[in-house]
């Protein structure tokens, strides 16, 4: 399987730069006020690519139901690395 593609990379670096401030995670319409998209649906694909990929794990009809798996956080940069 491919890797991420930039966009799929800014949404995860997103939802998990949110969790890491707010100490939940975002809802859809978050993702959308950060990356300017109204359509929801532009968001969902986005989001099961990550899923598909392994990066996120995501509960049905919940809201803030992301969760980011082990695969995912070897994908994001956390504070500590950006420093370095």
């Amino acid at each position: 399987m491919k890797g991420l593609t930039k966009r799929q990379q800014a949404f995860l670096q997103f939802i998990y730069d949110f969790i890491c401030l707010l100490e939940y995670p975002p809802t859809i319409a978050d993702i959308g006020r950060e990356f300017k998209l109204r359509c929801s649906n532009a968001i969902h694909k986005h989001l099961v690519a990550l899923e598909k990929k392994g990066m996120i794990e995501r509960e049905p009809h919940k809201a803030r139901a992301i969760k980011i798996t082990d695969k995912g956080l070897e994908n994001v940069q956390s504070d500590k690395r950006k420093a370095a």
